[in-house]
């Protein structure tokens, strides 16, 4: 699960609060999560944008619409834009193209790194785009 980091500011009675500041009652600034596991041969084509869905066999989500991941690259991170679940054979060829596959049996191996993926199975839809 990502690990989400929660900044201290001392206000100006020096009582440390999370999130609040001397000058504003929150700060509403994006927080950076850890990092979204991507396969070494796909970190390029995530980074440059070219891929921008992903297919996860998760029990729960390990992300959260609007939050931002770094993509194994330093310089990059990704927003997530949308989470659905999706049964496997309802997977579109134009979805399969923005995962970076070629065709539904290169995304089935994938995605079965977490176990088999039939198609009944439920997988996450997690899209995003490239940010930073």
């Amino acid at each position: 699960m990502p690990i989400t980091t929660t900044r201290f500011v001392a206000n100006a009675d020096s009582e440390r609060r999370p999130g609040h500041t001397a000058d504003s009652d929150v700060d509403v600034r994006p927080v950076t999560s850890g990092p979204v596991q991507f396969s070494k041969e796909l970190r390029d084509d995530v980074a440059a944008g070219d891929i921008t869905v992903s297919f996860r066999l998760w029990q729960r989500p390990q992300v959260k619409v609007g939050g931002r991941y770094a993509v194994g690259r330093a310089d990059k991170e990704i927003e997530v834009d949308a989470i659905t679940r999706v049964r496997f054979a309802d997977i579109s060829a134009a979805d399969v193209r923005r995962a970076g596959e070629h065709d539904r049996a290169a995304l089935r191996a994938r995605a079965a790194h977490a176990g088999p993926v039939e198609d009944e199975t439920l997988l996450y839809r997690i899209a995003f785009h490239v940010v930073g």
